[in-house]
């Protein structure tokens, strides 16, 4: 018999930080009457940062603040450690800005932390929601 693996799909609220680490929380915990938590819990797609602003925004500086430069960065780092603390698997959508040499990139990214808090794997996204560039 195969390994069972419990997952615990999320949904966020506007406070998405806090929201987040909530939610993860309570997607590790051994829910009532015994049941069995979640090994891994899925955030939607850049869960931090709803789907960018629904508005054009064409000063770099002012769209850049709704990106991560880092996983873990210093806002995230509370997700990686509720997930070593309660041992369980966190798949996070998230906003990236990534410099590569003389350019700066966006992806809409997803990021794997394992049960150790440890960041396992990432996938970027090509397109990013309301992006004008092909």
């Amino acid at each position: 018999m195969g390994r069972v693996i419990t997952i615990a799909p999320l949904q966020l609220g506007p406070d998405r930080f806090r929201a987040a680490r909530s939610a993860a929380r309570r997607g590790g915990r051994h829910g009532a009457g015994g049941a069995v938590r979640a090994t891994l819990v899925v955030f939607s797609e850049l869960a931090l940062t709803s789907f960018l602003p629904r508005w054009a925004i064409d000063h770099d500086a002012l769209l850049e603040v709704f990106f991560e430069t880092s996983m873990p960065s210093q806002e995230t780092q509370p997700l990686f450690d509720v997930a070593r603390r309660l041992r369980m698997a966190l798949c996070l959508g998230y906003s990236e800005l990534a410099d590569e040499g003389c350019r700066r990139r966006r992806f809409n990214s997803s990021a794997l932390i394992g049960p150790d808090g440890g960041s396992i794997d990432g996938y970027r996204k090509l397109q990013l929601p309301g992006d004008r560039e092909p």
